[in-house]
Parts: structure tokens; C-alpha cells; sequence
């Protein structure tokens, strides 16, 4: 199916970019997906949250040439009460990541969320962690109620409750907080390089 567009591909530097839900949820799948597009020479990406086993993370990585990796705050607790589990998985497979795989571009990005890390000191934690990490680049993006008829379609209750929302402003304070003090992790216009 991503071979009909292969012309396209071939001039913008797209391919297959595989995200989700969690990608690695569905591991074997994820490898052996991102192996056939390699071998069919096809650009390949995958977005991940990092909570994973490392080895089939690893495994995909060998088939990668982006990675775009989910980090939501540098606070153990804070992940933990947000999302169930604590962000120690996640930023060891990062680490592995960047020891493994010093070649491969890693874009990391972090939803900024009302309430939960949308301080300049959440996103400078983030930001401190990756600055020493070599081919790594960083960006916000603000918070979305995309989501919401999905949970309501599915019968499940939506955490976020419908009255937060950004102030104005936060994402152009980070932003210039993230150019002035990190400038290697983020480009220009704040996007990936």
C-alpha cells in the first residue's frame, strides 16, 4: 500500500511512519513491518512512548531512520499518577537508544497538558535530560481534545476535564525559554531539523 505512493516518496523523503496507539504494543508486527519496508527501500519511522521491553525496541531501531519518542515529564510520581506507571522504563530505553543507535535521529516531543507539565521548569527538566544526547531534537505541542469523542464513542471517562486549557501564551513562553537556552535541540520555527 505504501509503495503507490513511491514517486511521491521519493522526492519529499517520506515512507512509513508507524505511531498509534503504542506501536510496540505490537511488537513482532512493528519489526517485521519496518524489515519489510527497509528491505523494499522505503523511509521509516515510528513514534513510541518508550514503555516497552527493550530488546523489541531495539529491534525496531535496527530498521529505523527516524525515531519520534514521547517524553511527558522528567517526574517519576507525576508519571506514575498520569499514566499508571513510572517514567523509569521509558527513560532508560531512551539512554539505550542514544548508546545503541548514535546515528539515528531521535525527535523527542512532549503534548504540553494544563495542569500537569505546562511549567517552564517541567519542559526544562525534559529539555536538561536530552541537551548532551547527540542527534537528538526536541518540540511542544500543545495540548488537544481531539481525543475526547473517542473515549465518549468507547464509553470511558475522559481525564482531562473539559474546563482546562492552555493559557495563553505558555507554549510561546517554552518556546522561547527552549530557544534561548537549549538552541541545539530545537530549530527556527521549533520543528524537527
Amino acid at each position: 500500500k505504501v509503495e503507490e505512493d513511491s514517486l511521491f516518496y521519493s522526492r519529499s523523503g517520506g515512507g512509513l511512519t508507524l505511531s498509534g496507539g503504542e506501536p510496540m504494543d505490537q511488537a513482532d508486527f512493528a519489526v517485521s513491518l519496518l524489515k519489510e519496508a527497509r528491505r523494499r527501500h522505503l523511509n521509516t519511522a515510528m513514534e513510541t512512548c518508550g514503555f516497552s521491553r527493550w530488546q523489541p525496541l531495539k529491534s525496531a531501531c535496527e530498521h529505523l531512520d527516524n525515531l519520534i519518542y514521547d517524553i511527558k515529564t522528567m517526574n517519576p510520581k507525576k508519571h506514575r499518577v498520569s499514566t499508571g506507571h513510572t517514567n523509569q522504563v521509558i527513560l532508560k530505553n531512551l539512554a539505550r537508544v542514544r548508546e545503541n543507535f548514535p546515528d539515528l535521529p531521535v525527535f523527542v516531543k512532549t503534548p504540553v497538558i494544563p495542569g500537569f507539565n505546562d511549567r517552564l521548569e517541567d519542559i526544562r527538566a525534559i529539555a536538561v535530560n536530552i541537551s548532551t544526547m547527540t542527534n537528538t531534537s526536541y518540540e511542544v505541542l500543545p495540548y488537544h481534545r481531539m481525543g475526547t469523542s473517542k473515549y465518549e464513542y468507547l464509553g470511558l471517562p475522559y481525564a482531562m476535564k473539559r474546563g482546562k486549557k492552555l493559557n495563553n501564551g505558555v507554549i510561546g513562553d517554552i518556546q522561547m525559554m527552549l530557544h534561548a537556552e537549549f538552541p541545539k535541540l530545537v530549530s527556527r520555527n521549533g520543528t524537527h531539523p
